[in-house]
């Protein structure tokens, strides 16, 4: 018998039904910051949480597939396995990929994306992948739960010690219809914050007095979303006004101009129109002089294909794969291109060092919403 790893475990337990599975997990991560703790996770996990993954490439001639389940197979990761709570390891087809599923529910100090950088710097590791799904998610909304010691149902509606950031950040309704759960919904508008930045928004709102936990709610765009107006050879775009009434009355977005092919991308409100609406949208444009066709482009979830049928391997299929990678290949492709019109200063990121030329990168390259 041989002993590789050996670690100091704590269980905390709470009464039965005091917090939900997303409440559980917040507490996690709270306790994530005290010193000495590592990281913290669900037990037992719940059939609706969420499973974290990465994808694993190996390198082909430091790593050969066939060996991976014998004795002197790849062991590089184990200490790794074994601190992040690995609980499932799927070999994809050709032997050069992993898929790693870590326990649902886990908070560690380190983010996951550093969590990534540790597994490329294992030998025989080409490249590592996360699974940015929910990472390209339209965020738009905020629940905070207060602290029953402090805070009722009723004087919830009355609470003002977020008056300043609900102006800062831009929140356009609170909604106050789960206030017998002493929750309230910060609305934003949607598409304004990505994922990430949101996340940074509601880090704010747990620092305020009374406040207890707080999260972050989303939805996929609507695959018609975003307009494609293939205009007429020989069409002047960057001085063109012909769709100009239309976008002050449906609030579109002038996002990219492509003098080359001649098109143009705009971006409808989501969740602003119907299924129908968007329809009499589309049928508008088309009427509007220089204008060829009307189509969108779907969002794409980037998947990768599997054999087999287990129902977790399947999700593959319908998920997003984003590289982490050290180098500044994503930074240096924030110029805009030679012959591109961008429409840059509408989503700007909390904090960037450049301010006067940001744009959705993320969503642009890895969510593919355009």
């Amino acid at each position: 018998m041989h002993v590789y790893n050996l670690r100091w475990l704590a269980k905390l337990s709470f009464p039965t039904n005091q917090y939900q599975s997303r409440e559980l997990k917040q507490l996690g991560n709270f306790v994530t910051h005290i010193p000495g703790i590592h990281c913290a996770w669900i037990h037992p996990r719940g059939a609706d949480m969420h499973t974290t993954s990465l994808l694993l490439k190996f390198d082909k001639d430091l790593v050969t597939g066939k060996k991976l389940f014998s004795p002197e197979g790849y062991h590089s990761w184990d200490e790794l396995n074994d601190q992040y709570q690995v609980m499932n390891i799927a070999y994809l087809r050709g032997w050069n990929r992993a898929l790693l599923d870590f326990t649902p529910g886990l908070h560690c100090k380190k983010s996951l994306e550093k969590v990534a950088f540790e597994y490329k710097s294992l030998p025989g590791i080409k490249s590592v992948f996360r699974d940015e799904y929910k990472n390209c998610r339209l965020t738009y909304r905020i629940l905070v739960k207060f602290n029953p010691l402090h805070m009722t149902p009723a004087s919830i509606h009355y609470y003002n010690d977020w008056s300043s950031l609900n102006y800062m950040y831009g929140v356009v309704n609170i909604s106050y219809h789960e206030d017998e759960k002493l929750v309230a919904h910060l609305e934003f508008e949607p598409g304004l914050y990505n994922n990430h930045q949101m996340k940074a928004i509601r880090s704010e709102y747990l620092k305020l007095k009374g406040v207890l936990f707080a999260w972050v709610e989303g939805v996929h765009p609507h695959p018609k979303t975003r307009m494609i107006l293939k205009m007429g050879i020989g069409t002047n775009l960057r001085n063109y006004t012909g769709w100009n009434l239309l976008n002050t009355k449906y609030f579109v977005q002038v996002l990219y101009i492509d003098h080359n092919r001649n098109e143009a991308t705009l971006e409808l409100p989501q969740d602003k129109y119907s299924e129908d609406k968007i329809n009499q949208i589309y049928e508008a444009y088309r009427n509007i002089p220089e204008v060829r066709t009307v189509t969108s482009k779907p969002f794409k979830r980037n998947g990768v294909k599997i054999s087999g049928h287990s129902r977790g391997i399947s999700a593959l299929r319908r998920t997003i794969w984003g590289e982490v990678d050290y180098s500044l290949e994503k930074e240096n492709s924030l110029e805009e291109l030679q012959n591109e019109t961008r429409n840059l200063a509408r989503f700007a990121p909390l904090y960037h060092k450049n301010k006067n030329r940001t744009d959705q990168k993320y969503w642009d390259t890895e969510c593919d919403f355009h």
